[in-house]
């Protein structure tokens, strides 16, 4: 299955009424639209930041709807986003003249307050605002902004209990719905998740949000196969909803299905605009694969869309490195070193690289930087003593194992690791009491022995301490 590429169907309209209002303005032409069109404009300069763009196309719409209160509320809301209050409360007013029983002014009020630090008073316009309301789905939109009251104050029971009372009125209000499933999943109320949205479903069969949510409450519980056959419901009913495709995937990639998996994260980037994260998911699954260069695509893909994305350098650095292609390595591990400097990781994997490479003092700074960054991790330690051996200074390798024996007593790797630095620089005795030690502490670990130097396997010496210690 393919990917496409994510094209909204109204986009192309949209641009075209853009570029016709644009214009019309640097032309000095005049142009009439309706409140609907006016408001798709500064919808548009919204989602790219530009407000002042947005509050000149609301100043024209203005002057033609001049007794538009959904103009001015409208005009209120961006002057909020850049923190105008003061001037925003001047067009509420005016909003709430021209149509006292307009239930969005009421809201927009209400954020106002909150934006202000009062909170106590955005609820009492919201209570108002629920005695004005025409009909149900007025009321699940105020109560979803009486949840947002209530997140604001910490009071996360109250935020939950609201947008179930907004669920209510309107079982398909899908911001209530994502939202009451990220409060149930921040909370860890897995269970009551469950019990919520099965009764939903009970009355709303059809709702693939719920079954999406309910799908993830029994994912959390790590009920795999009722969130499988949750989602089944949710892309039965809405092929095209990308969110449960996504999960779907989750889910198949856990199960190590990575083909179906692949199959589903694709679809959901068909279905949706993808995102950085979902471009790097397809890369997980192509890497499993062993498909390597679809899996560096898709990363590149993914950086494309944040060029910041440093796990993704980091991914593809370590794509290039299993091709033993050192020098992409490296330079994608500079660029996600770039971004994240504090990473032990990020150091390690070019410490190691350029180890590679024959960049000595590169590969010991970098692997020095990520021991002192994270000395929890024994690998740190080993990847630094290995170091130093490959520079020949058996010294420093074998301080830094020692140090590691204090630090993780319990670690049968330390005493292998120098068991073969001992041997490697004839210090026959003091190798085979630090084996012993090993195998002592876990014999089936010894295996790495060969790892660290091939030419164990042909010690006889070594072989017959191995051989005492083996279970018959």
């Amino acid at each position: 299955m393919e990917e496409n590429e994510f094209s909204e169907p109204s986009f192309g309209e949209l641009i075209d009424l853009v570029r016709l209002y644009e214009n019309a303005e640097k032309n000095h032409e005049p142009l009439f639209l309706d409140e609907d069109n006016y408001e798709r404009i500064v919808r548009f300069y919204e989602e790219n930041r530009e407000y002042n763009k947005a509050q000149r196309v609301l100043d024209r719409a203005l002057e033609q709807h001049r007794y538009s209160a959904f103009l001015h509320t409208l005009k209120a809301e961006i002057l909020v986003k850049q923190n105008r209050l003061h001037e925003a409360l001047y067009f509420i007013d005016e909003a709430e003249k021209l149509d006292p029983m307009d239930v969005n002014t009421q809201i927009m009020r209400a954020d106002m307050l909150l934006w202000d630090g009062q909170p106590h008073e955005a609820l009492q316009v919201l209570q108002h605002a629920l005695q004005i309301c025409e009909d149900d789905l007025q009321k699940s939109d105020v109560y979803l902004e009486i949840a947002d009251v209530y997140d604001n104050m910490e009071k996360y029971d109250e935020v939950i209990e609201a947008l179930k009372t907004s669920l209510r009125y309107d079982a398909y209000n899908e911001e209530a719905l994502n939202r009451l499933m990220l409060n149930y999943m921040l909370s860890e109320r897995h269970w009551e998740s469950v019990k919520f949205h099965e009764a939903l479903l009970d009355e709303h069969p059809y709702n693939h949000v719920a079954w999406y949510n309910l799908a993830n409450a029994y994912m959390s519980l790590k009920n795999y196969e009722k969130a499988h056959e949750a989602l089944g419901y949710a892309i039965a009913i809405a092929e095209d909803y990308a969110p449960a495709h996504g999960l779907c995937g989750d889910l198949k990639f856990l199960m190590s299905e990575y083909a179906t998996a692949l199959e589903h994260y694709l679809d959901a980037a068909k279905y949706d605009k993808p995102y950085c994260e979902l471009y790097y998911k397809i890369a997980e699954c192509y890497t499993r694969l062993n498909a390597l260069g679809k899996a560096r695509a898709y990363l590149r893909k993914a950086i494309g869309l944040d060029a910041h994305y440093h796990e993704a350098y980091y991914r593809l650095g370590e794509l290039y490195a299993v091709e033993d292609n050192w020098t992409k390595a490296i330079s994608a591990f500079e660029r996600a070193l770039k971004i994240c400097p504090e990473s032990a990781d990020y150091n390690s994997a070019i410490g190691i690289a350029y180890l590679r490479v024959g960049e000595n003092e590169k590969a010991i700074h970098a692997l020095e930087t990520a021991y002192q960054l994270d000395a929890e991790d024994i690998s740190n330690w080993i990847n630094l003593a290995l170091a130093y051996m490959h520079v020949n200074n058996p010294r420093k390798a074998l301080q830094v194992m020692t140090e590691a024996e204090e630090e993780f007593p319990g670690y049968s790797e330390v005493f292998y690791l120098k068991a073969v630095f001992y041997r490697d620089i004839g210090k026959r005795r003091e190798a085979l009491v630090n084996l012993q030690k090993g195998l002592m502490l876990n014999f089936e670990m010894h295996t790495i022995l060969y790892d660290f130097d091939e030419e164990i396997i042909n010690d006889v010496e070594f072989t017959e301490v191995i051989q005492q210690y083996r279970i018959p």
